[in-house]
């Protein structure tokens, strides 16, 4: 069965609030039951790795020839967020949203030209602080999703 998609919106990657609160992010309220789109992307700072998992049969032979199954493509994506600084609010809210142990999000694939929306995990989320006098601000976050199945075209 093919992935749901849809047209692209006002962001590359949205993540859906599957928390039982109200969550606050760049001064909009979403609620719980609702995509929130990660707005503020770097630039450059989206990367989506297209994964090939390999089967256990796969491998080089003695000649050299690579062959086996692949078992699908994976999406991983790095997204860098803070094109302008981002405050306590947000940095909760992300953490909040990240912190869920699956969530399903909509990501921007290139093949497609589409918003595809799949199941993700957050591997690391790595918030890039900066004190001044005494004063925490945070200049980026950055996350790293990796989807729970493969892409079905």
């Amino acid at each position: 069965m093919a992935d749901t998609t849809k047209e692209m919106g006002s962001a590359l990657f949205e993540i859906y609030n599957g928390t039982s609160a109200t969550l606050t992010y760049r001064e909009t309220s979403y609620a719980s039951g609702t995509f929130v789109p990660i707005t503020g992307i770097l630039k450059d700072g989206y990367t989506l790795q297209r994964a090939k998992l390999w089967g256990s049969d796969a491998g080089r032979s003695m000649t050299g020839v690579y062959s086996g199954t692949l078992l699908g493509i994976f999406p991983k994506i790095t997204l860098k967020v803070g094109r302008t600084k981002l405050n306590a609010t947000d940095i909760k809210t992300l953490s909040i949203l990240t912190d869920q142990s699956t969530a399903d999000c909509y990501f921007y694939d290139p093949r497609s030209k589409l918003m595809v929306k799949k199941a993700f995990y957050f591997d690391d989320v790595t918030p890039v602080v900066v004190s001044i006098s005494n004063t925490i601000k945070y200049q980026a976050l950055e996350i790293v999703a990796v989807a729970t199945s493969k892409l079905s075209y």
